[in-house]
């Protein structure tokens, strides 16, 4: 695994504002002449190293050279001389550095032998300009940016939008990174990153340049087995042990650190604290720093040797304060080590035994292990907790408190993430009475001693009951006598025998109404033996050196490994929703839950709200619920319900046994809600906790949503006008599942499919609820491609990549600018590698068009059915469709019609009509809609509105025609993506019979007509090499070229009709251009129209490029129209990209005459 940590140091003059009320300087073009270019490089700066220190000792064993791939920046196109650079810069890249409104133009030329790209995080981006290769729909000029070929050279132009910069509360400058992301893992650890800082302007001076300087520091572990060129080196900027050049001090010292006191010696030190080394004012009342003896730094600190140092504002005055030490004592490595051995009863200390090495890794808190102490304190006390994480591991520690939350950065929170040799001070007014838990989030370092307990009484007398703690605070001196020193064996363990029965567990919510409303929530575990585990292909191999522009093989992206997995599929047990207490009509997911996936369903409840859940447990051993964040074991158990249930009062987190049912209460409170601050919504989870690691493991967890007051107004529960997604960033480790046994004797091959469900508006407020619940090294940072967002804490943050700690929820917004298909993954190689990700389809509302049922786009053998009744053939079901025999007619309620779309379509909504025959009406009056990829898998489609329950489903049934003539529309909300669509009539007049047409867009948004029929292009965009004037005096221009143009005169015809005559058209900018809609025209009597043509398109409108055939490379011959009023739709696929479109008739009825409407969207402007 790679980690990689971009640090921005800053001078403090740099933190301020400019003075003055100078006018921000105007926004900039940013060039950058960037190179993949391939040196030797050994992690070492020797110039300035100190042959005889320690670091350098170590350093020897360091081999000279490796040969790495990294990014350079020249002084112009022509690449011959690089810009100088400092040497503290090291490996990382030159910073790339812009502002809201400012153009970055990145001159890329691959100098290297590997393909490489270079894309940026935390801003938005047009798809050519991405960096990334994987499948999203796109194709030609749009496939470019992913890799470039050795040798070859790519322009990367980033248009910095004023939603991209700092907020107001952000620093001056937001730390991005760019990088190649054509294998993300190799590409990064052979060296091809830098940083990408988005600043205010205030960070400029008037002539757009740089006020201070700034330092950037890359913290980062390349992995040289992972490298194209390929030991693991920790860096900063690529140097290792100290070596790192630039930031010598400007006067001599002397180190200290490393200078011993002798056994029974005295030494004074001294620490003069300046206001620079207190809290600031957004810190917590004090700062929890460690001091420690260094003479060997590991032995002694395993050794026991440290403790807290706290700093403090003046005014701080809590009710009590307590330290926490989380520390991973490796005795093993002790100066003490053979002493305590000696002591010990342990026959065998043989430390190469991995047994007995762990058994003397002990996990405690403040020394001890498994609650050896407790805390008391009174109900509303103000208590301040100094947590620290001690020890040698690398890991960070996520501590779970339980019972009463702790207040960090403004907000309440649940689980405080400490990285190594680290401390923070968080303050916790106590509300809920009883005996709580502090612990290590991950369930196996809690197993293993790394626990404690406190007690909340009420003391209302105002005497404070006695309390088991000493008067200076709790030092880790002060429970030496409670210490066993004897080595620890292995710790005793429960064993389960795995049964063969497969498992599901649920929940569902329902309302909430009031401040005392009841949110009814039902969650049972039954039999599921076919839940299937996302699975991506993996194509293994070496990236092959020839890249296509095409879609004609597979995108690098798609060529990792994948999700490896042992087994094609596994049994799980999860949390499902059900109708009622029966138990037995469960709500089944819609298309606005279905990417929830293998997590329960949301719960949902405002603060004050009363939720209840009724559990039932159907598995076949014992499951547990646990709200995470939501405590009150009073409230629980013993809470007033508002719901009448049979089932007897549970205590939340206790096993329920197979078969037994439990009732929940909670009362959500203002603590376990959002702040003002926050959004309007909040994430937590709720599990099981038997085994939390093995239920976890196992697939039993779902998301909590905490709102504000009245947020939550819908019938569905949610909040008006905001789309809301749940992703779960988890390693599933099957080998911890309690069915691994079972699922090493099945085998079955699930269909490969991904995350489903994520689509979304163009600029709709969305919002994301992030959950990481993994063990304590599980560390995910989450990246949306393209689409930055925003955190709201006590303040609004923008930000490109959230980081995601164990037990940590994240909530964030965004409004997503950039229609298309975009990335959601985690950024860490690995992870992203192994299949942690998924894609969001950004649509645009606006692209709702017909499809083709009516204009003949839709071919005949596209549209099939069931059965038909004599010639009422399927072909015929198409709207407005004339004639004698002008429909589909099914012969039964069984009977139903598909269209075969040829691609993944958008679709948004069905226009049906019927048809009369012999006098009779024939229609269907309700009808379902069903819509498959691949015609394996199909789903019914659920929506939101007018469900019925059929077969125990729960559908949407549509309203369709009340005759045989009008038409009747139909929306889709949710919009939905399919190749097939099938429509089932459930209740017809007469016969099932049907007109129809389709409604919606391609994946892209972009068959949007560009505005020729509606006038949007002026007249004055129209040119043609010639065009006719008859001698009545009448014109026949190219302005007159618009589609449906009405009147004697109503097309573009050329002076003579020959080959070399053309139509022009000036987009205005330029355009991504998706097809044509093509018309003839009349004259008298005499049809005019163009049967066939060619398309040459044009930046600047000179140099023109023509559309080619993709096999042969001649000029490409498009089919026009056959008829004169009707619309002939041609695609380009590849799309075409240009401001000046020209049409050049190659064949024609009669005369040439046309008529034209021009379909795209906007792209990328050209610098």
């Amino acid at each position: 695994m790679t980690a990689i940590l971009l640090l921005l140091l800053l001078p403090p003059q740099l933190l301020c504002s400019a003075a003055g009320g100078a006018p921000p300087p105007a926004a900039a073009v940013r060039e950058y002449f960037l190179a993949a270019v391939e040196i030797g490089w050994d992690y070492i700066y020797l110039d300035d190293a100190d042959p005889p220190s320690d670091q350098r000792r170590r350093s020897g064993d360091i081999p000279q050279k490796y040969i790495k791939a990294v990014y350079r920046e020249y002084t112009d196109s022509t690449y011959s001389v690089p810009k100088p650079r400092a040497a503290w810069t090291g490996i990382q890249g030159p910073v790339i550095v812009a502002r809201a409104g400012d153009r970055v133009v990145v001159h890329f030329k691959n100098l290297a032998s590997q393909p490489y790209s270079v894309s940026p995080v935390g801003i938005t981006y047009w798809k050519q300009s991405e960096g990334a290769g994987y499948d999203d729909s796109t194709a030609g000029q749009e496939k470019e940016d992913d890799a470039i070929l050795p040798g070859g050279y790519y322009e990367y132009v980033w248009d910095i939008s004023p939603k991209d910069g700092p907020t107001s509360s952000d620093p001056e400058c937001l730390t991005y990174s760019y990088s190649s992301q054509v294998d993300t893992v190799r590409d990064v650890n052979s060296g091809l990153i830098g940083a990408l800082l988005i600043c205010k302007t205030s960070a400029f001076t008037d002539q757009g340049q740089r006020r201070n300087p700034a330092f950037v520091l890359l913290f980062a572990v390349f992995d040289e087995t992972k490298s194209w060129y390929g030991e693991e080196y920790h860096t900063i900027n690529g140097y290792v042990n100290s070596t790192l050049p630039g930031n010598e001090p400007d006067r001599e010292f002397n180190d200290l650190r490393s200078m011993g006191v002798a056994p029974n010696g005295t030494f004074g030190y001294i620490w003069r604290l300046t206001t620079d080394d207190g809290p600031l004012g957004g810190d917590p009342q004090c700062l929890t720093q460690l001091y420690q003896s260094t003479i060997s730094p590991e032995r002694d600190l395993v050794s026991g040797l440290v403790g807290t140092l706290l700093i403090c504002k003046y005014d701080l005055g809590p009710d009590k304060e307590w330290r926490l030490i989380f520390a991973v004592f490796d005795e093993n490595r002790s100066w003490y080590f053979n002493e305590n051995m000696q002591k010990s009863s342990k026959n065998s200390t043989n430390t190469n035994d991995p047994d007995f090495y762990n058994s003397n890794v002990i996990y405690s808190v403040n020394g001890i292990m498994f609650s050896g102490r407790q805390f008391v304190m009174c109900q509303t006390d103000v208590t301040f907790w100094h947590v620290v994480s001690v020890g040698t591991q690398s890991d960070f520690l996520s501590v779970y408190f339980t019972g009463n939350l702790f207040q960090y950065q403004g907000l309440y929170q649940s689980v405080l993430t400490l990285f190594p040799m680290t401390g923070m001070t968080v303050p916790m007014e106590t509300e809920l009475t009883g005996e709580w838990e502090i612990s290590a989030f991950d369930g196996n370092l809690k197993s293993r001693g790394m626990s404690i307990r406190y007690t909340v009484r009420p003391c209302d007398n105002g005497d404070f009951p006695l309390v088991d703690r000493d008067e200076d605070g709790d030092d880790i001196s002060d429970y030496i006598d409670e210490i066993d020193l004897r080595p620890r064996g292995r710790r005793p363990q429960n064993h389960t025998v795995l049964v063969q029965v497969c498992k599901k567990n649920n929940t569902q919510a329902g309302n909430s109404t009031g401040k005392n409303a009841t949110l009814i929530t039902t969650a049972e575990g039954q039999e599921r033996c076919q839940l299937k585990r996302v699975r991506v292909t993996s194509l293994g191999g070496e990236i092959p050196g020839k890249i296509s522009g095409t879609n004609s093989g597979p995108p690098f992206r798609e060529m990792r490994r994948g999700m490896r997995k042992f087994l094609p599929e596994y049994k799980k047990v999860v949390f499902q929703a059900y109708k009622g207490e029966d138990f037995l009509n469960p709500i089944p997911r819609g298309e606005l839950q279905e990417h929830l996936g293998i997590m329960g369903p949301f719960i949902r409840a405002e603060i004050n709200d009363l939720v209840t859940v009724i559990f039932k447990n159907k598995a076949s051993r014992p499951y547990s619920f646990h709200l995470q964040g939501v405590y009150d074991r009073s409230q629980g158990a013993g809470v007033v319900q508002t719901h009448a249930s049979s089932a007897p009062p549970g205590v939340p987190g206790e096993p329920v046994a197979p078969g037994e049912v439990r009732t929940y209460n909670w009362r959500i409170t203002r603590k376990q809600g959002p702040t003002d601050h926050e959004f309007d919504c909040k994430t937590g989870a709720y599990f099981s906790t038997v085994d939390k690691e093995k239920d976890l493991h196992s697939g039993l967890i779902g998301p909590l949503v905490i709102c504000k007051p009245g947020t939550l107004r819908t019938p569905q529960n949610t909040q008006p006008d905001v789309q809301e997604f749940s992703l779960l960033f988890h390693t599933f480790d099957e080998t911890k599942s309690w069915y691994l046994e079972e699922n090493l004797r099945r085998h079955c091959a699930p269909p490969c499919q991904t995350l489903p469900g994520l689509l979304v508006a163009q600029h709709q407020q969305m919002r994301w609820h992030l959950l990481n619940v993994g063990s304590d090294g599980e560390y995910h940072a989450v990246q949306f491609h393209g689409l930055p967002f925003t955190l709201h804490t006590e303040q609004e943050h923008r930000m490109g990549v959230y980081n995601l700690f164990p037990g940590v929820f994240g909530t964030v917004e965004m409004r997503p600018p950039t229609v298309g298909t975009w990335l959601v993954e985690c950024t860490i190689g690995d992870y992203q590698l192994a299949g942690m990700r998924a894609k969001l389809l950004v649509y645009n509302p606006r692209c709702v068009l017909p499809l083709g049922m009516k204009s003949g786009r839709i071919e005949d053998s596209q549209i099939t059915a069931s059965d038909h009744l004599y010639n009422w053939e399927p072909r015929l079901a198409r709207l407005d469709q004339s004639g004698y025999i002008n429909a589909w007619m099914g012969r039964n309620k069984m009977s139903w019609l598909q269209v075969d779309l040829r691609r993944p379509t958008l679709l948004h909504g069905v226009q049906t009509q019927g048809v009369k025959s012999k006098l009779r009406d024939h229609y269907i009056t309700l009808f379902t809609i069903s819509y498959s990829l691949d015609q394996e898998t199909w789903t019914t489609y659920k929506g939101n509105t007018h469900h019925v329950q059929t077969q125990l489903q729960y559908i949407q049934v549509f309203h369709g025609n009340l005759d045989s003539s009008r038409v009747k529309n139909n929306h889709f909300s949710p919009p939905f993506v399919a190749r097939y669509v099938r429509v089932q009539p459930l209740v017809f007049v007469q016969k099932p019979a049907l007109r129809l047409e389709l409604l919606g867009c391609d994946l892209n948004s972009c068959s949007l007509p560009l505005g020729l029929q509606r006038r949007l292009i002026p007249d004055s965009s129209f040119s043609a090499s010639t065009f006719y004037s008859s001698r009545l005096l009448w014109s026949w221009s190219p302005s007159l070229a618009r589609l449906h143009q009405e009147g004697a005169v109503n097309a573009w015809r050329p002076m003579h009709d020959n080959p070399h005559e053309w139509l022009q058209v000036d987009l205005g900018k330029v355009r991504r251009i998706t097809g044509v809609i093509t018309q003839g025209a009349r004259s008298m009597l005499t049809q005019m129209m163009v049967t066939e043509f060619s398309v040459t398109v044009s930046h600047d409108g000179k140099s023109w490029s023509s559309v080619l055939e993709g096999s042969s490379g001649k000029e490409q011959i498009f089919t026009g129209n056959s008829d004169t009023d009707e619309e002939a739709v041609t695609i380009f696929d590849p799309p075409l990209f240009g401001q000046y479109l020209r049409v050049h008739p190659r064949g024609w009825i009669n005369n040439i005459a046309l008529r034209l409407e021009v379909l795209g969207c906007d792209t990328q402007q050209a610098p």
